[in-house]
């Protein structure tokens, strides 16, 4: 009879170690995605985030989920964010549901890896200057989406119609073609 608890204790144990290497893991890649878009992306206002600071719990402007594994929010708005966004940066953080980049100085074309992240649900970019056409793909759970006053081209893509859940979407003041 001992023997199948401590099997029992022991395939408990490494069921939760296997869980917390998982969870260490995301926010390592959450960590360093985020390490390589302040790298890319200059910024007046300085930025508290470092490698050795805890992401959940003292970076500015970012917000985790309730057991701190996962990048929930980012909230940048206003701080003086310059150049384009890289691909493969704020797109790889698959639990981001929204993200405010508004009243910045960010420009170039959208990645699409952002739009499409399966969890977003709230997109504020409002008052840059992006440019290019808007991607095709979008994450299914967009309820919000203020892409306004950007230079944004092209016709708006005919799959922002298949969004169920969008409540807002605000693309005024950008150069929209087409109907």
């Amino acid at each position: 009879r001992r023997g199948r608890g401590d099997a029992f204790s022991f395939l408990f144990l490494f069921l939760q170690l296997s869980s917390l290497h998982q969870i260490i893991a995301d926010l390592n890649s959450g960590r360093q995605a985020l390490l390589d878009f302040a790298k890319s992306v200059p910024h007046l206002r300085k930025l508290n985030w470092s490698s050795g600071a805890q992401i959940c719990r003292s970076w500015n402007g970012i917000t985790c989920n309730k057991d701190r594994t996962r990048v929930t929010a980012i909230h940048l708005p206003g701080v003086g964010l310059r150049g384009s966004i890289p691909e493969n940066t704020i797109g790889k953080l698959d639990a981001l549901r929204i993200l405010s980049l508004r009243s910045n100085y960010l420009n170039g074309s959208l990645p699409s890896d952002i739009l499409s992240i399966p969890s977003l649900r709230s997109l504020y970019l409002h008052h840059n200057n992006f440019s290019g056409e808007l991607p095709h793909s979008f994450s299914p759970r967009l309820g919000v989406m203020d892409l306004s006053f950007n230079s944004f081209t092209g016709e708006i893509p005919s799959t922002i119609m298949n969004l169920t859940r969008l409540s807002v979407l605000n693309l005024q003041f950008n150069s929209f073609s087409g109907a």
